[in-house]
């Protein structure tokens, strides 16, 4: 029909017809006759509303009428003459949701038929994803980068409106997700299942999986390697960490692992400890280490200490070497500790197991 609004329409004839794809264009109309051939029939005269599909080549020097648009019949006619004109329906945006139907529409009956492959630019490109957006405008982005045609793949991604990378440059709060065309996929969070990794992973956080809790967060300090001769004291060592001063105090400064020797003995903790100590009518610091040998089952821990006082300046007696004294966490849990080798020996080959403060494995 011709626009109803018209009560004055002299081409209105038999009952009203709902406004329909009329199908693909073979020719544009540029003199706006709203009589135009498409795949449905020749000269076809559009009633109001009435839309087509354009596939075609630009229409000479008409900007108007564009490959893979949708044009829209507007009736303006009265008792006199016809007249109207074609209005291009612009792809879905969130404030233009009900074109997103007309172009599914059009785009289907565009390619019906077709071989594969020869699906044009713009439906790829923007019919089909400004569709999809059209859906989920609001939660999800579809964005499109100019990329390569003729069968491969174009760049872009899918992300949710509110997506903060987890490596933002500008240092946000990561947020939402990104899926993009090279297969990167970023999230803040996510659930799987029966997840299997091909290659090699690198994990920056930790790592919680049954009994095991493996951690990046480094722990004690980072000061270079350092070997102490065997005439240097505890107090030397306490300023190795910084401390050292006269405290008066009785206090446990910190329990720090480390990876070194002990007269040739590997060592895998220190604990710096000061104690209030009398000295006649005199009051000093002591200071002391005790070093956790681990060569023996249970590991062997050894006490030195040293008072600046006549008789308590006692020295380490043995080279005291430190290679690393920072390190990351690694936890077992629920790890049984048997008793006896009988014991022992009925647990199942590769079965980690704990004695005394010593880790061992089952061989």
């Amino acid at each position: 029909m011709l626009n109803p609004a018209n009560p004055n329409n002299a081409f209105k004839q038999g009952a009203a017809k709902a406004p329909r794809l009329r199908g693909k264009a073979i020719a544009a109309d540029t003199g706006n006759t709203g009589i135009i051939s498409t795949d449905m029939g020749s000269n076809l005269t559009m009633n109001h509303d009435d839309y087509v599909i354009y596939p075609g080549n630009p229409a000479g020097s008409n900007p108007q009428w564009l490959p893979g648009f949708m044009y829209q019949w507007k009736d303006t006619s009265t008792l006199q003459a016809r007249s109207g004109r074609w209005v291009r329906l612009e792809f879905p945006t969130e404030t233009n949701r009900e074109n997103a139907a007309k172009y599914i529409e059009g785009t289907s009956k565009t390619t019906e038929g077709a071989p594969a492959a020869l699906y044009s630019r713009a439906q790829i490109e923007s019919l089909v994803a400004s569709s999809i957006f059209a859906d989920l405008v609001g939660a999800v982005d579809i964005e499109l980068i100019e990329g390569v045609l003729n069968g491969k793949a174009r760049q872009g991604s899918i992300r949710s409106s509110n997506f903060v990378s987890p490596v933002d440059p500008q240092g946000r709060e990561p947020a939402g997700f990104r899926f993009k065309w090279d297969g990167i996929l970023e999230a803040v969070r996510a659930i799987f299942k029966d997840i299997r990794i091909t290659g090699d992973s690198h994990f920056e956080g930790d790592i919680v999986s049954g009994q095991i809790h493996s951690s990046n967060n480094r722990i004690g300090q980072d000061l270079p390697p350092k070997t102490f001769s065997s005439s240097e004291n505890a107090r030397d060592v306490h300023r190795y960490w910084g401390r050292g001063e006269n405290t008066y105090q009785t206090a446990t400064l910190g329990s720090f692992p480390i990876s070194g020797t002990w007269g040739g003995r590997p060592v895998s903790n220190i604990v710096l400890r000061t104690y209030r100590a009398s000295v006649g009518m005199n009051i000093y610091t002591q200071f002391i280490i005790e070093v956790t040998l681990t060569d023996t089952v249970p590991a062997t821990v050894i006490t030195n200490y040293y008072i600046d006082a006549s008789g308590y300046r006692n020295t380490l007696g043995v080279n005291f070497g430190i290679e690393q004294i920072s390190g990351a966490i690694l936890r077992l849990f629920n790890v049984p500790s048997p008793s006896g080798q009988e014991n022992i020996n009925a647990l199942p080959l590769g079965q980690v197991y704990r004695l005394g403060t010593q880790l061992h494995v089952r061989i």
